[in-house]
């Protein structure tokens, strides 16, 4: 008949096998900057799965035609014995 049939539930969306809830619990452990892996643990999925939800939406920052005309630079002692920098538009 060429045609196909699926289940459909308001706990998945279309197309996917992971439930709302389960992505809602890897955002909630992520929030307490938990690795992936163990997040993945904790949850049951792979941390492959973990990443693919956590960056699901994201969209890398475009990039700039021109740098600023002034910068500004500074290092700074951060944490212990660490050096951190920050580079800012003037």
């Amino acid at each position: 008949c060429q045609t196909t049939c699926g289940a459909n539930t308001p706990i998945v969306e279309k197309n996917h096998s992971l439930t709302r809830g389960l992505k809602s619990a890897v955002f909630k452990l992520a929030k307490q900057s938990l690795p992936a892996t163990t997040i993945a643990k904790i949850v049951g999925i792979s941390p492959s799965s973990v990443a693919r939800i956590l960056y699901h939406n994201f969209q890398r920052p475009q990039r700039v035609a021109t740098l600023p005309k002034h910068l500004c630079f500074d290092e700074f002692k951060s944490v212990g014995r660490s050096y951190s920098f920050i580079a800012i538009d003037a």
